[in-house]
């Protein structure tokens, strides 16, 4: 069994690549890392998300890890994975294990490795892992030790912590109308304990786990699977619409009129927030794919910017080195130095009340002023399916690039830490990388207009499969 790991963690289709014996075989290769590198003698946190048979898969784990005599403290009920990412550090615990497959259509699940800071394990781990469990063969550990195994829960613990980086008295004073939908996911009920009812009105729609997710292609918080809660905006008075992916590492966001904010502009928002009004500021980490916005706020506020290629085992590895303050990607996940290095997209959509508690001003209004001060570009994505017939063909289109300008515009300079990113001469720039999670071609693209972006994806488009 070809086990990898991808940008964040293993994927594949449930029954076909991600099954009982795969899973086995996964986890008696990480049990085997683990004693090899006599990483074994601390508890590994298990988790799982709302998909059909997680917690299966989950009480499978526990077994193989105990069965290797490695301790494990699991999850009593389905968890968002920055939950499960914070139990780590407030159990000082080695690690976790998230059955889960994130974003990705139902059909999907697949396993999260979270190291012993609580955020995604460096590549290098990754890629030593992957060896190990080429080494398994059938030598997998069945024999559960039961004294090994505690189940908790690991809502308590983080919805304190996460008090404790909010003004929460402030929210709650703020009498906002707050839509959340959590798309049928793990972050179900975690924004309860956070809202006074009587001063704060929360509506919530897809708040019943459901492994199917009806109604939407996947659990991924982009508009067009977010389009009932696009509805009830423009319906009724909302101030705000939050939305999480399906295990809750992710934000996505929606002004009191419906538009969407994309995660470009969200991350700029929460950013300028700590740096404005709760003087929290530090260095920002990015992924390749995000748009120019972030480089001017680090020059304007004197801090260091750090890119990274796709993937948050990326991002927190420079955000730990660098000691970072922030570090986003364009998906969506936000991660914070003052909580664990990890997306949080519960933690994220604080903030964004927060900072709307604290301006007294709409998102349109504070999107509006921040383009003010560092200007308004455009920014897109195409996600695109390719056959395995066809990787071959793409890759070579990356390794061997043929063309000179593209939207009329001369390409400057090429950048291959993923993909292939093109920059142009009036500072637009395009993108073409590979998914590390789906068979997925994405292309991105940030110029000055909505057309030159529409431009630069289709001819990129193409440019990789012609």
């Amino acid at each position: 069994m070809d086990i990898k790991f991808g940008t964040d963690g293993w994927r594949d289709i449930m029954d076909q690549g991600f099954n009982i014996e795969s899973v086995r075989e996964c986890i008696q290769g990480l049990s085997n890392y683990l004693i090899n590198t006599n990483q074994n003698n601390k508890p590994i946190i298990v988790g799982y998300d709302t998909r059909k048979n997680s917690d299966y898969y989950a009480k499978e784990i526990a077994k193989i890890l105990t069965a290797n005599s490695i301790p494990c403290l699991l999850s009593d009920k389905f968890s968002p994975t920055p939950s499960l990412s914070f139990s780590v550090v407030d159990n000082n615990a080695g690690g976790a294990l998230i059955v889960t497959s994130s974003h990705n259509s139902y059909e999907w699940n697949g396993i999260k490795y979270k190291s012993e800071y609580g955020g995604s394990a460096y590549l290098d781990v990754v890629k030593q892992v992957e060896v190990e469990i080429t080494k398994v063969n059938s030598n997998i550990f069945t024999e559960p030790k039961h004294e090994l195994l505690q189940t908790f829960d690991p809502k308590p613990n983080y919805i304190t912590n996460l008090k404790r980086c909010i003004d929460l008295e402030l929210i709650n004073s703020s009498k906002l109308n707050i839509l959340v939908d959590y798309m049928h996911g793990a972050g179900i009920g975690f924004l309860d304990d956070f809202f006074d009812k009587k001063t704060i009105s929360v509506t919530e729609l897809h708040e019943r786990p459901n492994p199917s997710f009806p109604g939407m292609d996947q659990p991924e918080p982009i508009p067009k699977n977010l389009t009932e809660m696009q509805l009830e905006l423009k319906k009724n008075n909302y101030d705000v619409g939050i939305a999480f992916d399906g295990d809750a590492d992710r934000l996505g966001l929606f002004d009191g009129e419906g538009n969407y904010i994309n995660t470009i502009d969200a991350f700029a928002l929460i950013i300028l927030h700590l740096f404005e009004n709760k003087k929290l500021i530090g260095g920002i980490v990015t992924s390749l794919t995000m748009g120019s916005v972030f480089t001017k706020i680090a020059t304007n506020y004197n801090v260091p910017i750090i890119e990274t290629a796709v993937g948050f085992p990326n991002l927190c590895e420079a955000m730990i080195s660098q000691n970072a303050m922030v570090a986003g990607e364009e998906s969506g996940g936000y991660a914070f130095k003052f909580h664990v290095p990890e997306r949080d997209g519960i933690l994220s959509s604080l903030l964004i009340l927060e900072l709307l508690a604290t301006s007294r001003k709409s998102l349109q209004q504070l999107k509006n002023e921040m383009y003010a001060k560092f200007g308004k570009t455009y920014f897109g994505r195409s996600d695109l399916k390719y056959t395995t017939e066809q990787r071959s063909f793409i890759v070579n289109k990356l390794e061997n690039i043929t063309i000179e300008t593209i939207d009329n515009k001369i390409i400057t300079s090429f950048s291959d830490m993923d993909g292939v990113k093109f920059y142009l001469n009036d500072n637009s720039w395009g993108t073409i990388r590979i998914s590390g999670t789906e068979p997925l071609v994405r292309i991105y693209a940030e110029s000055n207009t909505n057309e030159e972006v529409s431009n630069i994806i289709n001819e990129l488009k193409d440019y990789i499969f012609c």
